[in-house]
């Protein structure tokens, strides 16, 4: 085999494509197609090149498996798959770079090319032993897929029943009493929560609160309002996200977080109502 460099990986994959006639294998948990790319592969599709092309099966990947859908190739999803391989009936490529334009267009990758045919033999042995037998027609279920791609206020929203709006720096989560107000910390990357207490509640807070709070996902203090500032009651997650945009959070994620406020705003309406 022989080293590829950065500037050249992308159009020795576009040979793998362009000069395949009988068979292609593309390896490549996450894609995102150029318009080059989708040209090539559309063609390989005309002349009736057999295509096998993996790709990882995860929530979040979605769209991966859709836009190879949508060049009339079926995706064979993988679970866990991370490897990175593209070869046709004479020769192949294996590489760091997975089909995203932004890898094409940015990233630093390394590749190499298979010389031999006993190469080219051994890069078919890996599909066959290492990633065939993990290959499933199951795929996420359509709320997971859902999550995936809304924006977070539009699932948190749906889950809720709430309309959740963005304002001042933060979102606003209305119900039909209440309003509560959402920030993330970006330094920390937790969220935190508030709703304004009248008098009333904020004096009942430390005695009758703890019998509402059930969440060990939120940590809530009372913030006693001074002059024309109001009484608060603010939650703060004990968990750090791993990312400070809601809307790029991983399903998972996404999911406990959505949930978690859900039973958070009802622990809290319950007390103002019973406070009022």
């Amino acid at each position: 085999m022989r080293i590829i460099y950065p500037h050249k990986i992308s159009s020795e994959i576009l040979d793998v494509i362009f000069e395949a006639r009988e068979q292609l294998v593309i390896v490549s948990p996450y894609v995102d197609f150029w318009t080059r790319i989708s040209n090539d592969l559309k063609a390989a599709v005309q002349r009736g090149v057999k295509i096998d092309f993996y790709t990882r099966l995860d929530s979040n990947n979605s769209g991966s498996w859709e836009q190879i859908e949508g060049l009339d190739i079926k995706p064979r999803l993988v679970p866990n798959l991370h490897a990175k391989l593209y070869f046709n009936e004479q020769f192949g490529v294996i590489s760091s770079m997975n089909l995203l334009s932004t890898s094409n267009n940015s990233s630093i990758e390394i590749g190499c090319k298979t010389d031999t045919p006993e190469e080219l033999k051994e890069l078919n042995n890996f599909v066959n032993t290492f990633v065939v037998p993990y290959e499933t027609d199951e795929r996420p279920d359509e709320s997971d897929i859902y999550l995936s791609k809304a924006k977070f206020s539009e699932a948190l929203a749906n889950y809720t029943g709430t309309k959740v709006f963005y304002r001042d720096g933060m979102f606003n989560i209305k119900t039909e009493r209440d309003t509560f107000f959402l920030s993330i910390d970006k330094l920390y990357n937790r969220v935190n929560i508030t709703a304004i207490l009248s008098g009333k509640q904020a004096e009942m807070y430390p005695s009758t609160f703890s019998k509402f709070n059930h969440s060990q996902y939120f940590e809530c203090i009372l913030i006693v309002g001074q002059g024309k500032h109001y009484n608060q009651v603010l939650a703060t997650s004990a968990k750090k996200l791993s990312n400070s945009f809601l809307d790029k959070l991983m399903v998972r994620e996404k999911k406990e977080l959505i949930h978690e406020i859900s039973a958070l705003i009802t622990i809290i309406s319950e007390f103002k109502k019973a406070n009022n």
